[in-house]
């Protein structure tokens, strides 16, 4: 009888434990802390720092990809691959967003002229390869320094 009734709360903690495990097969962050939505709060610059609250520009970071997106009037928006190594974010292949079409079907690479242009200033990318230093990385906050800038982000 104690066998028996030990034998049933074997298998019911087998199962609850089975149930709590499933539960957790969501997709793990790949890129730990660096994961997330990020506003830029601040950009300095060597004797003078810019307050870029409430100039509503983002990013997202998730996998493989980042989505760049200022939001005013219109918004405008970028994709790009990047590759995380030590303490350097490298920001490689950078694609209109398109609105109409999941991403990576009608992708239109941003060229060097539309660079030129400053298409992507907001975020000190000046050149279709860009390579920032991850001066702070934290579950709440990220620091990026390129060249004498630093920008500095904060998680939503």
């Amino acid at each position: 009888m104690r066998i028996r009734r030990f034998h049933t709360v074997f298998i019911l903690l087998c199962g609850l434990v089975s149930v709590a495990f499933l539960g957790t097969c969501d997709k793990m962050p790949i890129n730990g802390d660096l994961d997330g939505m990020w506003q830029l709060m601040t950009v300095q610059t060597p004797g003078h720092t810019r307050d870029a609250k409430t100039d509503q520009v983002y990013m997202c970071i998730q996998l493989h990809m980042v989505e760049w997106r200022y939001v005013r009037n219109d918004t405008i928006h970028f994709y790009s691959h990047f590759r995380q190594q030590a303490d350097s974010l490298y920001i490689l292949n950078l694609y209109h967003a398109s609105t109409h079409a999941a991403v990576g079907s009608d992708d239109i690479p941003v060229t060097a002229s539309e660079m030129a242009l400053g298409a992507m200033d907001l975020w000190g990318i000046h050149t279709l390869d860009t390579r920032y230093r991850i001066h702070h990385l934290d579950e709440n906050d990220l620091t990026l320094e390129k060249a004498d800038t630093i920008y500095t982000f904060r998680k939503f």
